[in-house]
């Protein structure tokens, strides 16, 4: 007979090495997402989003520690960023691309810290972002005014529409 503690008898303890605190008041924060492009340098980057801003930041750079690498201040102050998702920019830098309550996706270049393209068409909030599986300039952007759209970002049109019976 073992003496073994079962998987639901162990205890396993963890103790807050960080904690990292967003001005995002009164606003809460709606998404966090790491960085899943398809390249090593950024795996350990994250964005999180809310109010009418982003963030970046980098886990682990230094003892393990998290540190802010950019910020992004949407100019209408009454956006509230609900989602964001990642891609990469034509030149192969990270790009952040954000929606929210406006229907409106901001794609923000992570080198070069300016929005690449501002796209409209939903008529509603954005809900949730994807990325393609295997194309990094098609984006998917799900709506309060149900429908799907799928972007092409690097020319910032509007590929096709899903909605409907």
């Amino acid at each position: 007979m073992s003496t073994d503690p079962t998987p639901h008898e162990r205890t396993v303890q963890f103790r807050a090495v960080q904690v990292i605190q967003e001005d995002h008041r009164p606003q809460q924060i709606y998404a966090v997402r790491f960085c899943d492009i398809d390249t090593s340098t950024y795996a350990s980057y994250f964005a999180s989003v809310g109010g009418n801003s982003a963030s970046v930041y980098e886990a682990g750079t230094t003892g393990g520690r998290i540190q802010f690498v950019q910020g992004f201040l949407d100019e209408d102050v009454e956006e509230v960023l609900y989602t964001c998702c990642w891609t990469s920019a034509a030149d192969g830098h990270p790009m952040l691309v954000v929606a929210g309550i406006r229907g409106i996706l901001k794609c923000i270049n992570c080198a070069t810290f300016v929005v690449d393209a501002t796209l409209f068409g939903h008529g509603n909030a954005i809900n949730d972002l994807r990325r393609h599986v295997t194309d990094d300039a098609l984006i998917f952007s799900a709506s309060k005014d149900e429908s799907i759209r799928l972007w092409n970002i690097r020319s910032a049109v509007c590929v096709a529409v899903f909605a409907g019976e």
